[in-house]
């Protein structure tokens, strides 16, 4: 018999497994290529592991060109500015100096600064002209129709000092408001007085007539 085993089977008895030198030979080599087999795949893979390790370390520590470029700049930045920094406090610090903090003066709430508004001029007294005379001579300077101008006028001729007064008269069934000054003694007087009056308010040919 030339198989693996024999099996010699006895009725009544137990059965045996025989294995020969050939199995043995042949399970040996079979072993043998198994783990030589393994044995380079184990090689080829580790091979393989560590290339591509190897390739992300290369590539890690060697960046490329404009990485460094970048990082060139972003260093030369960080001079520069140090460079234009006042290092005077550290340096203060080092020294064992501390520097003086300026301090600002706060008012204190609740502080009112009194503001008194400018007082408003004092107002121009209302001179009050007198009654018409009742003889001499009068310079008559203007003559107005509303009332309010008439008295206007004789504001500002009592201002100036000179003794103005208004008379009504009826002329064409109108009612007209006369502005004089006066009453002078003499005719020479009220002459005159139309002299100073003609270039105080720029006006030619005032009349002179006896007063009122």
């Amino acid at each position: 018999m030339c198989t693996m085993a024999k099996l010699v089977r006895a009725r009544g008895e137990k059965q045996t497994w025989m294995i020969t030198r050939a199995d043995l030979a042949a399970l040996g080599m079979t072993t043998l290529c198994i783990a030589a087999l393994a044995f380079f795949v184990g090689l080829k893979l580790g091979r393989a592991q560590v290339s591509s390790t190897q390739t992300a370390t290369t590539q890690t520590l060697l960046p490329d060109s404009q990485q460094e470029d970048a990082l060139e700049m972003l260093l030369h930045e960080v001079e520069d500015a140090q460079t234009g920094t006042d290092l005077s406090f550290r340096e203060s610090l080092a020294d064992g100096e501390v520097p003086e903090v300026p301090t600002v003066e706060v008012p204190s709430e609740g502080v009112t600064t009194d503001i008194s508004p400018e007082p408003d001029p004092p107002p121009q007294p209302v001179l009050v002209a007198g009654p018409p005379p009742e003889d001499g001579w009068a310079v008559q300077v203007a003559s107005f129709e509303v009332q309010l101008d008439a008295d206007a006028h004789i504001q500002m001729l009592l201002t100036e000092g000179y003794a103005a007064y208004q008379v009504a008269a009826l002329v064409n069934g109108r009612n007209w408001h006369r502005v004089k000054v006066g009453g002078y003694s003499t005719i020479e007087d009220a002459n005159e007085a139309s002299e100073q009056l003609a270039d105080l308010l720029d006006i030619t040919d005032l009349q002179v007539s006896r007063a009122p």
